[in-house]
């Protein structure tokens, strides 16, 4: 079985991927534990809370990969940047793990103090933050 693609973001702290409704939970169970991660958030429109019984802390925060961001981004992303700082790494996915998960991504790592996020996202992650909107609204942090 060929493990599933992740983007590693912050080695060890972050990561972020596409959908993961089309990986069964032996493979979500053997990721996070691989990684080490102890949440997972979904900001794509369909869930996947079969992630609960790979033992990780579950998020379904769906949003619109538009010209708007929720208001909730920043409060979230601070929560998810402390849980980080306290020795809790996560994953993060989209549908596609392009925009809205490279954006809540690149937010947690602002809150962590990292500079040149958009930058460093998609070095990480090719056509990653291909949202015009995304990208402006990570700029203007």
């Amino acid at each position: 079985m060929t493990p599933p693609k992740v983007y590693t973001i912050l080695p060890g702290r972050l990561w972020l991927r596409g959908r993961t409704n089309d990986i069964g939970i032996e493979a979500k169970r053997a990721l996070a534990t691989e990684l080490g991660f102890r949440w997972v958030v979904a900001l794509c429109p369909r869930a996947d809370p079969e992630w609960q019984d790979a033992g990780v802390a579950y998020r379904h925060w769906p949003m619109a990969d538009g010209k708007l961001v929720p208001k909730w981004m920043d409060g979230r992303g601070v929560a998810l940047a402390e849980e980080i700082s306290e020795g809790r790494p996560g994953l993060v996915y989209c549908n596609a793990g392009r925009n809205r998960s490279a954006l809540m991504a690149g937010v947690i790592m602002q809150c962590l103090g990292e500079e040149n996020v958009v930058k460093r996202i998609q070095t990480i992650r090719p056509n990653a933050l291909a949202n015009p909107a995304f990208v402006q609204y990570l700029e203007g942090l």
